[in-house]
């Protein structure tokens, strides 16, 4: 077995998910951009991650952070992964829908301050 550079992704998502209770074949399906197998290859140092991977795989242990964070003092059941999934997406499109909530107000008030301008401007 090799071992992971100290600071290495891998290390840190292996680290995140232990800290979290989630297990590395848990983790591969709840994310779902890797197979099993190529998150076991990662984190033994057999094949390192290409960076987008890292990245796309560093932002789902950050969202599974945030909900576990979100439901505390209770704790998430990483064994039931298909729940852990839906609240993912559940979480997700509240999240783009306030998103683009806050774009559409951020939207209107540019229209009113601009509206405003050009009313002063008459006056």
């Amino acid at each position: 077995m090799v071992t992971l550079a100290t600071y290495s992704v891998e290390r840190r998502i292996r680290q995140a998910l232990f800290d979290l209770g989630c297990s590395p074949s848990q983790f591969a399906v709840i994310c779902g951009h890797l197979s099993q197998q190529r998150l076991s290859q990662a984190f033994s140092g057999l094949k390192p991650l290409a960076n987008e991977d890292g990245v796309l795989l560093e932002a789902c242990v950050k969202e599974l952070q945030e909900l576990c964070q979100s439901v505390l003092p209770l704790s998430i059941d990483f064994r039931n992964v298909v729940g852990v999934k839906q609240a993912l997406e559940t979480r997700r499109s509240a999240k783009k829908e306030q998103d683009q909530q806050q774009h559409r107000e951020n939207h209107d008030e540019q229209t009113t301050d601009r509206t405003t301008e050009k009313e002063r401007k008459v006056f």
